[in-house]
C-alpha cells in the first residue's frame, strides 16, 4: 500500500543500495534514483547494474529524444550521439484488449473502443455484461507486478468452467452476469486501487490508460483473488 511504513523503509533502503553501488558523490546517482514510489514499476533484480552504468565509458542519458536520423539520435537539450545500436523498448498494448479482433457486445457497440476510451467493465476481468457467453483469460485488472499471472489464469479457468458446467446443468444455452453484480464488485475495486502505489506513487507505466486509470493490475492479494473466483454465486448470472 502506498505510503504505508513498511512501503517507506523499502524505498529508503533501495536508495541507499543505488548511493552505495555508484561512487561517492558521483552525479549519475540523481539521474538515476527514481522519481516514483517503489512498486509502481516491476521491480529488476541486479547486484551489477548500477556498476555497469559507473563506468566510465558510460553516459547516463535522460534527455527525451526528439529524433532519430540515420545512426544518430537528437535529444531534447540540443545534443546529438551516434549510435551503433539503438534498442527500442516500447513496452505492452495493454489497452488493445482483444487485437486483432473486433469484439461487438449485446447493444451492437465495439467494446474495446468503449474500455479504451473510458475503462473495462468486468466481473473479476474474467466476464462481462456486455457479452453475454463471452469469458476472458488474464482479462481487464488481472496483471500482476509482483507474482505470477498463471496464477490468475489458472483461477480464472476454474470459474470458467464452473459456470460453464451451470448452464450445462440447467440445460441453458447463454450465461451472462448480472450488471447490478458487475457494478458492486467495481465499486470495492475502485475504493481499493485509489489506496495503492500505481494511483498515489507518481507512477507512469503501461498499467494505466490515457485517462490515468489503473487498468492493468489487480489491487488486491493473489490469495483474495483465488479465494473470491473459487466458486461460483450463481445468483450473480442469468442463465438462459
Amino acid at each position: 500500500m502506498y505510503n504505508s511504513l513498511l512501503n517507506k523503509a523499502v524505498n529508503r533502503r533501495l536508495q541507499s543500495f543505488l548511493r552505495g553501488q555508484l561512487p561517492k558523490n558521483d552525479p549519475k546517482v540523481d539521474l538515476l534514483m527514481p522519481n516514483y514510489t517503489i512498486g509502481c514499476k516491476r521491480i529488476t533484480k541486479s547486484s551489477d547494474y548500477y556498476p555497469t552504468l559507473a563506468l566510465s565509458h558510460v553516459t547516463v542519458i535522460r534527455d527525451k529524444i526528439i529524433e532519430i536520423k540515420d545512426d544518430v539520435i537528437h535529444t531534447e537539450d540540443g545534443k546529438s550521439k551516434k549510435l551503433d545500436v539503438l534498442i527500442l523498448a516500447t513496452g505492452f498494448q495493454v489497452q488493445n484488449y482483444f487485437a486483432p479482433l473486433k469484439m461487438i457486445g449485446r447493444d451492437g457497440r465495439d467494446i474495446n473502443d468503449i474500455w479504451k476510451n473510458d475503462k473495462p467493465i468486468s466481473y473479476y476481468g474474467i466476464t462481462t455484461s456486455m457479452a453475454p457467453n463471452h469469458f476472458i483469460l488474464l482479462g481487464p485488472n488481472t496483471g500482476l507486478g509482483h507474482n505470477s499471472v498463471v496464477f490468475m489464469i489458472e483461477c480464472q479457468a476454474n470459474f470458467i468452467m464452473n459456470v460453464i458446467r451451470e448452464m450445462i446443468l440447467r440445460n441453458k444455452r447463454c450465461v451472462s452476469v448480472k450488471r447490478s453484480a458487475e457494478e458492486k464488485f467495481l465499486e470495492v475495486f475502485e475504493e481499493q486501487m485509489k489506496k495503492t502505489v500505481w494511483a498515489l506513487g507518481n507512477c507512469d507505466s503501461w498499467y494505466a490508460n490515457s485517462r490515468g486509470t489503473i487498468t492493468a493490475l489487480w489491487p488486491f492479494t493473489c490469495t483474495k483473488y483465488w479465494a473470491q473466483t473459487r466458486t461460483v454465486d450463481h445468483s450473480k448470472f442469468v442463465y438462459t
